[in-house]
């Protein structure tokens, strides 16, 4: 199997299966962890995988790494990726519920990575993507009215508007930030860059810095308090989280950007 289009799309698919199941592990911890600790938990799977793999090349005297620009770009990235993508979509489950946090976060995704994919990567945005794009942005809206009535926000006594806002412009930042690392990511590996270690360094800053992040919120003592259960459905995400983000990887090297998160919509 050589086509492209397929082997795009058959990984699209897996990885919107994968974010999915992610999504949902995430929503069931999101009220009673820290949404730090638990972004850095998600991580671990996806390096353990990615180190594994860069040490397999080292080892047999690959060149595994990029060059420095194209290492300090995706370092940046993942930091903004994991503080204004994962720390701000996991808060925004938190406050209001997976139901209108997916929708509004891949509504600004697919803005942001119609605008980005069109302005730094060139990718022309087509009559079939636009009218897609449309179609989306109408059920995305649906979505979002139909949760807003049919439960999917909190409804307890500490559930104020205040909070909402706060949910709606986290998820939303949520989006900004997985479009950007989204068109960092196919910038680098089309250009050649390897799959693994642009994974690797992607997902090692989430477990070092927000590691370090939720030790200084919550202190070590907080974070062994873990549950064994919430930290089994961490760790679950994560592990769905590693497929997802493995196949949207490799989505993005045989795809243009928009077809991508189209496909993940």
């Amino acid at each position: 199997m050589s086509d492209p289009l397929l082997l795009g799309t058959l990984y699209g698919g897996t990885s919107a299966l994968g974010y999915t199941a992610a999504n949902i592990c995430l929503r069931q911890v999101a009220l009673d962890a820290d949404p730090v600790w638990v972004s850095c938990i998600k991580a671990v799977p996806v390096a353990t995988v990615a180190s594994c793999v860069v040490a397999s090349g080292l080892w047999r005297g690959l060149t595994m790494f990029p060059p420095p620009r194209q290492i300090v770009l995706l370092l940046l990235s993942a930091v903004f990726m994991q503080l204004a993508g994962n720390v701000a979509f996991q808060g925004a489950l938190g406050n209001i519920g997976l139901a209108v946090t997916v929708p509004l976060s891949f509504g600004c995704m697919l803005l942001g990575v119609a605008l980005l994919g069109r302005l730094w990567l060139l990718e022309p945005i087509t009559p079939r993507s636009a009218l897609a794009m449309l179609v989306l942005f109408a059920s995305i809206t649906v979505l979002s009215f139909a949760a807003n009535t049919g439960g999917g926000l909190p409804n307890d006594t500490t559930f104020t508007w205040a909070v909402v806002f706060a949910g709606v412009g986290a998820a939303c930042l949520s989006g900004i930030g997985y479009a950007t690392a989204n068109v960092v990511i196919r910038r680098t590996l089309t250009g050649g860059a390897n799959l693994s270690a642009t994974l690797l360094m992607m997902s090692m800053t989430g477990v070092v810095g927000l590691g370090i992040l939720s030790a200084v919120r919550v202190g070590i003592a907080g974070l062994w308090q873990t549950g064994r259960f919430d930290l089994l459905v961490m760790l679950g995400a994560g592990v769905f989280n590693a497929i997802a983000f493995y196949s949207l990887a490799k989505a993005l090297q045989l795809l243009p950007v928009v077809q991508v998160n189209l496909l993940s919509a």
